[in-house]
């Protein structure tokens, strides 16, 4: 028993703790209810270790997109990353072979913090143990629960099933201010927009001459009334955008000379379309069909929106696309970040 430990650990250490213990163990078996923005990164960000996952996906609190990330992170990951979902989670656990780590935190921006700790809106706290009896029986639960009745595999099915529990839950949200005043990036802090169903894209190229004859294909195709839409398309996505009908997106053009355009804001209609290019070197893509609005998470988001944000953003162009980049191909021309993250990377630079 010599050298066992246990710590409480307070607020302001549990992520650092957390990471910790991500670090120094090669084999992790996580059990937290719920997930969200940055949890991805906090795997895909230690290649080579093993991870067992276990989520609470249905019950509302677990942002669906991202475990669609983490599930096609463990689809390429060799076995290594397993994910599997639980309706009647509720625990905060992580497994190591050497410590472990117990205590209230989800994997989350509200509860560690994840991306900056000053954005952690609960205080948590924990206790992390080398106790070998306690982590033995911590292994012995999970391991039992991993291969019980209660646990099973995610489906595409699932995932879209959460999406809608998830965004009607947040339909009754309300950004703090006057509802009729224009979205403005610098009015809400990064707890106010955490787990909201809005994505930045970010594109570094408009879409190919090839792109653009599949998208006016597709208008064609479309009754009257749907022509009168503005149809965007977006090409080769890493992410499939078409399975998310209910979130709105924030179109970003980052030319190569760093200016930042705002085009605005859309949401995707459930339409993927293939764009075959006329160099057979090419493989073949894809586009995600979105029709604009002039709203972004029921604000109002016209011209002065989007001019308004571009010149804050102008700044922390560099910024923003490398906090985007986290788990993506670096040569990939489009990313994607969530909204609060945006807000996260624009505060942090005007207040460093």
């Amino acid at each position: 028993m010599s050298g066992q430990m246990s710590t409480f650990v307070t607020p302001d250490q549990y992520k650092h703790q957390l990471e910790l213990l991500l670090d120094d163990e090669q084999d992790l078996s996580l059990a937290f209810a719920f997930w969200g923005e940055g949890a991805v990164e906090l795997i895909s960000n230690r290649p080579g270790k093993n991870f067992h996952i276990l989520c609470n996906l249905m019950s509302g609190g677990t942002n669906p997109y991202v475990i669609r990330e983490l599930c096609a992170l463990a689809a390429s990951s060799d076995a290594r990353v397993q994910i599997r979902q639980c309706d009647r989670l509720h625990a905060k656990v992580a497994i190591g072979n050497r410590k472990t780590l117990i205590g209230s935190a989800n994997i989350s921006a509200n509860g560690l913090g994840l991306g900056d700790r000053r954005t952690a809106h609960w205080l948590e706290a924990g206790v992390l143990t080398s106790d070998e009896a306690v982590i033995g029986g911590a292994r012995d639960w999970f391991a039992e629960l991993w291969q019980s009745n209660a646990v099973r595999g995610i489906e595409d099915e699932d995932i879209e099933a959460a999406a809608k529990i998830w965004t009607q839950n947040r339909r009754g949200w309300q950004l703090p201010g006057n509802p009729q005043e224009e979205f403005n990036l610098r009015s809400f802090s990064v707890g106010d927009l955490e787990g909201l169903p809005a994505y930045a894209l970010l594109y570094r190229s408009r879409v190919s001459e090839e792109a653009g004859e599949a998208s006016k294909e597709f208008e064609q195709q479309q009754s009257e009334s749907a022509c009168a839409l503005d149809w965007w398309p977006f090409e080769s996505s890493p992410i499939n955008l078409s399975d998310e009908k209910e979130v709105d997106h924030l179109a970003i053009y980052y030319a190569s000379n760093g200016r930042i355009i705002v085009d605005g804001a859309c949401r995707m209609i459930g339409q993927r379309l293939p764009v075959k290019y006329l160099d057979e070197s090419e493989a073949p893509g894809h586009i995600d069909m979105a029709f604009t609005q002039m709203t972004l998470l029921n604000r109002p988001f016209g011209e002065i929106g989007r001019k308004t944000m571009a010149h804050q953003l102008q700044p922390v162009g560099r910024e923003i696309w490398n906090a985007a980049g986290h788990g993506c191909q670096s040569d990939h021309p489009v990313r994607r970040i969530h909204i609060s993250e945006l807000a996260r990377v624009l505060h942090e630079q005007s207040n460093p």
